[in-house]
Order: C-alpha cells, then structure tokens, then sequence
C-alpha cells in the first residue's frame, strides 16, 4: 500500500512538473480549495503527501544507516527547512505584523527542498534509478510534442514581442534532463536519440539562451569524459547535427530567433533584457551588502531603491542572498558544495553520478540567470538529481539503500 502511495505521489509530481511548464507554472489556478481565508492548492497538497511519506519513514526507524556525506546532505535539507520554519516564520508574525498564511505561501517554495529526501529515502526505496529517470523524460518528451503541436497549430508564441518563447522558460530545464540522460545515460538505441532529438527541439522552441549557455558548458566535458564510447561518440555528434540541420530548414521563425539567442547569450550589453539583468544583480548584491541578515518575507524588497518593475534579479546567487539572507543562503550552498563533490568523486565508478553531476550543474548554470532555482514548478528536478547522486553514493560505499540487509560491492570503473 504504501508502495503504490509512494509511486502514485511521484508520478504525480512529475505530471504537477510538466504541466505547469506548459502553463507557464500557473497549474494551481486550476485548482484551489478554500476553507475560510485558508485556500490550498495542488502544489500544498503534493507537497503535504511527501511531508507524510518521509514522517513515516522516520517513525518506522528501520536501522538503515547512510553513507557519511549522504547523511550531511539530509541534514543540512532538513536545517535548511527548519530555519524557515522556526526563525523565518515566527520572526515575520511577530515582530513584523504579517498574516502567517501570507508568510508559510512565501517560503513554501523553499521547502520544496525536501524533495531531496524524498526522493532519496523514501522514492528510491521502491523504484530504480533509472525508471525515475524514464518517468521524467516520458513527461519531458511529451511536454516537448506538446509545444511542437503548439507551434504547428496556434503558430509561433512571442516574449515581449521579440523572441520565440513555444513555452515558459523554465521548461527548459526539464528538456535538458531529457537530452542528457538520452545521450550519455540511457542504453544506445534508436529511441534514446530520437529522444535526444526531441529534447533539443524543445530546448529551441523553448529558446532560453541560459539553457544554450548552460547545455554547451556541461555536454562539452561529458563527451569527452565518454570518448571511450567511440559509437556513442559519432551518434551524438549526428544527432546534435541532425537536430541544427531540422531546426534551421523546419521554419525561418524558429531559425532566426534561435540565431538571434546564441548571438546574444554572452553579450551583456545585446539587448535590453540582458542589460537589465546584469544591472538587477549589481542592485540585488548592494542589497544584501546592506541587509546581510534580511528576509524578503519581512523587507518585501530586493533592491534599496525603487524599481518600475520590483521583481527579483536573475541571478540565483544573489537572488537567494537577497531573499534569504547569509543563513538561509550558506545552508542552501552547503547542500550544493556538498553534492558536487560526492558526484565528482564517483563520477569515473558511477555512469549515473557522471551524468547527474553534469545535469545538476546544468541546472544550476542555468538559473545563474534566472529566477528558477526553487521555484515549485521544477523544484523535482533538483531533487531527482541530488538524490540520484546520494544513492550512487551509497551503492559504491557498499550500503545497501533498502536496509541493512545484504550489501552490494561497489560497481567496477566504466
């Protein structure tokens, strides 16, 4: 029983993640249930399952012991949701006069930081790696057939008038999870490149030029670190030519505005857009120069001075300094310091560290420009990754991550 809840509640974290990519993550006005000034959506229900599954897990106390770094990263998810909770929370009620509704919908983005765990603990325990990895890239190829019938149907989607934007940005990130565990993770077959294919596709009709960027730093290093592979090596390289060669003939929309993005994606000084955004991150640091200490739950600001449109800079660094303070963001990079070198160490013993490594820097390459990082629409893909990380890790350090039962030896180096 608990089994299929556990199953039921990922998958539909998955589809909750895809459709509100194709909604430009505005899913939950769809649904909403209000008991008096209290109005819960889809997302607080999600995310109370998984709060459930995990307190269960805890009470049950089966004896499974985790690896050391493992154990540091859950920890350090768990202080960083605490704090939230515990000082975040009751420090803007009482001494700020807010409605305690108004405060928990702020940071309920950050708790979604407890999909780590989750994922890890509980998910992993009755389901393998790789049908989590087949579960979202099912919902990212269908996300990505859902825009090419967008294009094909209502005609191209423009942001501010400019740029071919088929959907919201942030679905990039589920595309680039889609071409990357296709390409260096998944068996060679024809399916695993058509779905590299398909994944690329909707990285362009999604036309984020953070995910270009991002996309090139991180499959540059994770081709060559499978060089060995010498037919996986020729079918990528026809697959990444197959998927310019069909973006460039499909449509001179979508050719000239992919263009237009990788002409501008390293230049501050292109467009207005990018102007504003390097201007936003210099106003967002002065901020927390002087606020060290700050919330945004309590300030409502993230710049000392008055902007036309006050929204949060577009960079995840000092978006989280701005928002959470020095506390909230040494916690949160704990987590990713800690990761990045569990990955990295297993990355040569682990196909699936290598990739997940590579896909966890996309992510976050990503969101250096943008507003993404802990955003409840794809909050699961930073979870998944981690969490993939941590298990590789206790598969190679010989625990066995459904008890303490018989241990596993560790994988032999690819």
């Amino acid at each position: 029983m608990v089994k299929t809840l556990t199953r039921a509640t990922l998958v539909a974290l998955v589809a909750y993640m895809a459709v509100s990519m194709a909604r430009s993550g505005r899913l939950d006005s769809l649904f909403v249930l209000s008991a008096g000034p209290i109005q819960v959506y889809l997302g607080d229900l999600l995310l109370l399952a998984v709060v459930l599954l995990l307190l269960r897990e805890f009470v049950l106390k089966d004896g499974r012991r985790l690896p050391t770094a493992n154990r540091r990263v859950v920890f350090l998810v768990f202080a960083y949701c605490a704090y939230q909770i515990a000082v975040v929370l009751p420090v803007s009620v009482i001494f700020h006069d807010l409605e305690p509704i108004a405060v928990t919908r702020q940071i309920e983005g950050r708790l979604g930081l407890i999909l780590i765990p989750f994922v890890y603990l509980v998910v992993l325990r009755c389901v393998s790696p790789r049908a989590v990895v087949a579960l979202v890239n099912v919902a990212a190829g269908l996300l990505a057939l859902y825009a090419i019938y967008s294009y094909a149907t209502v005609g191209p989607l423009y942001d501010s008038g400019t740029r071919l934007r088929e959907l919201w940005g942030g679905a990039s990130l589920l595309f680039g999870f889609l071409v990357l565990t296709s390409l260096f993770l998944a068996r060679p077959s024809l399916v695993a490149y058509a779905a590299a294919v398909l994944g690329l596709v909707g990285v362009a009709l999604t036309n984020h030029r953070s995910a270009y960027l991002a996309l090139l730093a991180v499959g540059v290093p994770l081709f060559f670190h499978f060089r060995r592979a010498s037919s996986r090596t020729v079918v990528v390289l026809f697959v990444a030519v197959s998927a310019a060669a069909l973006l460039v003939t499909a449509s001179p929309t979508i050719r000239e505005s992919a263009y237009y993005s990788l002409r501008t994606m390293v230049n501050p000084d292109a467009d207005n857009n990018s102007r504003d955004r390097v201007d936003r991150s210099r106003l967002g640091w002065e901020y927390f120069v002087a606020y060290p200490l700050g919330d945004y739950t309590w300030n409502q600001r993230y710049y000392l001075v008055d902007l036309a449109y006050p929204f949060e800079p577009h960079n995840f660094v000092v978006q989280i300094l701005d928002e959470q303070g020095i506390v909230g963001f040494a916690l949160f990079a704990a987590v990713i310091v800690l990761t990045v070198r569990v990955a990295w160490r297993n990355r040569a013993a682990d196909q699936m560290s290598a990739v997940m490594l590579a896909y966890f820097v996309f992510y976050l390459g990503f969101c250096l420009f943008n507003t993404n990082i802990l955003n409840q629409a794809n909050v699961l893909l930073f979870g998944v990754a981690v969490a993939l990380i941590l298990h590789g890790n206790a598969e190679l350090e010989g625990r066995d991550v459904l008890g303490e039962g018989t241990q596993e030896p560790p994988r032999p180096a690819r």
